[in-house]
């Protein structure tokens, strides 16, 4: 039987993960495909007011979540496979080392010089690494809290 302050944290790692897949999703498929509509004069500017808000509302939730996955993987509940939780903290990981090696300087990129259609692209076809690593993630939620329910 788990404790009241387990059970909070299963619900938070499920939740977090949930929430991090709709940000990350409205971030690829709204906001990202829309970058191209506003004003070269106006990108940087508005790329950077941009940041503060996605490290608040996207980075901060994800950093609580595997952190809380990864104390998911060390506990995880009777009945629970471990390896599924393994999988949301290496999922977690990919996506996150995809964000450093290869988002972020593009990101640097478009503050130094603005939109460029060029980095868009590449902005747009490398940032599937982290859907992918999204879709992993959040297949092992679905399974962890199916596992999770059908203990008796």
């Amino acid at each position: 039987m788990q404790t009241p302050l387990q059970q909070a944290l299963v619900l938070a790692v499920v939740l977090l993960n949930a929430y991090c897949l709709g940000a990350n999703c409205v971030e690829r498929f709204v906001n990202y495909q829309t970058w191209h509509l506003i004003p070269a004069h106006a990108f940087k500017a508005y790329h950077r007011a941009q940041q503060p808000l996605i490290q608040a509302f996207v980075v901060a939730p994800m950093a609580v979540g595997f952190a809380l996955q990864v104390w998911l993987a060390v506990r995880a509940p009777a009945g629970i496979d471990g390896r599924v939780v393994w999988v949301m903290v290496v999922a977690s990981l990919a996506g996150a080392a995809s964000t450093v090696l290869l988002q972020l300087p593009i990101h640097a990129a478009f503050n130094r010089s603005g939109s460029e259609p060029e980095l868009l692209r590449k902005l747009l076809l490398t940032d599937w690494i982290r859907k992918a690593a999204d879709a992993v993630r959040m297949a092992a939620t679905v399974v962890f809290l199916h596992q999770l329910l059908s203990v008796p």
